[in-house]
Formats: structure tokens, sequence, C-alpha cells
């Protein structure tokens, strides 16, 4: 496995590639989730790329980017058990030549509602980064969880929107026994805080309709688990809460 700083170095290896390539975003701090999508890419490719880059314009709340947890020596060493060839860890002034002046612009339905509504600008961000790792990786397939819904649903409409030749697999979130969907943040959570976000995940995925809301609001008050959103699109149900400073979203399909 080749741990790749520079793009330009990057770019010269890419020209020598042949075959199907499969490339896993992530921002690091790796859990079981993003070992299942690396697992699927080097189990369907010739070559499978993984990036560890956490991008500085999705994140809207400058708190977060700074306490985002960084684990990259754990991380490489998990990628080379996996059977990965080759891991992309530029700097933002790589990635950003041009510093943020040209971003795509996401005026899309599934960019202006929840996650978009809450968090200004962060789409944009996470788009613009991703159609930077399409033009330097060219992948043949992009894998993507589907705990982000909103965000796998926006890259496969910009592929289509700008005909790029990638295929974007989606690969089904992994959860803890208690519903709990795997995030790099839960390891920002004391003990006390990890329970009771099995706490909410255990009551949202226990709601069986519109009457039990209320009720749903109630106990997250109670156990100071504040509530963000709780909204219906798409036929799924959105979530967002806040467990002290560490936020964290989750949905279900929703067809009660």
């Amino acid at each position: 496995m080749r741990v790749i700083t520079s793009l330009s170095e990057w770019k010269r290896i890419r020209e020598q590639l042949s075959g199907e390539i499969g490339f896993v975003p992530t921002m690091g701090c790796l859990h079981a989730g993003h070992k299942a999508l690396v697992e699927k890419s080097v189990n369907e490719n010739a070559a499978t790329v993984v990036s560890i880059y956490v991008n500085p314009t999705q994140f809207n709340n400058p708190d977060d980017l700074v306490s985002y947890p960084k684990t990259e020596k754990e991380d490489c060493a998990l990628l080379e058990l996996l059977g990965v060839d080759y891991v992309l860890m530029p700097s933002s002034e790589e990635m950003y030549p041009e510093a943020n002046t040209i971003a795509y612009h996401a005026d899309h339905p599934m960019a202006t509602c929840l996650e978009g509504t809450h968090r200004p600008g962060h789409f944009d961000g996470m788009l613009t980064v991703v159609m930077k790792w399409l033009c330097l990786v060219r992948p043949s397939v992009i894998y993507m969880g589907d705990k982000d819904y909103q965000q796998h649903v926006l890259v496969q409409s910009m592929i289509r929107a700008y005909h790029i030749p990638t295929r974007l697999g989606v690969l089904p979130t992994q959860r803890e026994e208690s519903g709990l969907p795997l995030s790099s943040r839960l390891k920002r959570l004391s003990a006390l805080e990890l329970e009771k976000a099995r706490f909410f995940a255990m009551r949202f995925h226990a709601l069986k309709s519109r009457d039990d809301f209320v009720g749903f609001k109630k106990v997250l008050e109670e156990k100071g688990i504040n509530l963000e959103y709780l909204e219906m699109k798409d036929h799924h149900l959105f979530v967002a809460v806040y467990i002290e400073s560490v936020r964290l979203i989750d949905h279900r399909v929703w067809k009660v």
C-alpha cells in the first residue's frame, strides 16, 4: 500500500493505472462502516483508492472542524490489512489551489432541506470536494454509506448532471445492536454520553406513528438530548440531535 500526500505524484501514478478502480472517500477515524465500503471495493475492483482528508469547506461550525477526531496512523494500518492499494492524504493547499473561489453550488431539493437547512453551505462544500476527487481519481465506482442519505442522493445527481463516468455504490448503514449508526463522532462521547446516544437510537427506531413524535421529543429532553429536527421526506424519517456538543444524525424508511 502506498500513502501519497502529493497530488502531483498521484496524478503521475493515475496515468499508469488500468482496469476497474474503486474509490472510498473518507475523513479518517475509520470504523466498521468504512471497513465494509473498503472491503466491497477491494472485492470488486483491480485497485482500491481511499482518501483521508478532513474537508474544511463542508464544516459550517469551525469548532466541529477543529475537534474532528484524527487517527491517521491507525487508519493506515487498517487499510493496509484490508488490501487497499493507495491512500491519498493531501493538504488543503493542494486540494484548494485557488482557495475555494470556484465551488460547486447545489440548487437541488435535497440540498435545501434537513441538513441543508441546519448546516448552511455543507452540501456545497461536500459536493465540491467530491467533484475534485472524481476528477483526481477517475474511479470506476465511488462507494458511500447510506447513513448520509442526502449526501449520496446529491452525489448521484451530480454524477448524472455532469455525465461523469463513475458509478455510485451505496452500502447499508452499519449499526450497533442498539440501532445507533456508527460514526467517527462517537469517539468524542464519554461513556455516559454514549449511553444517551444509544437511548436516542433505540427510541428513534421504535417510533411507529406520528402520534409517537411528541413523546419522543419529551423523553429526549428528559435525558438531556437536544432534538434539532425530526422530519419526513422522500419516504424517510430524518432526525438530528445534539448530545452535549456532538451532533448525530440518522434516518429510517417511513411508510406509516
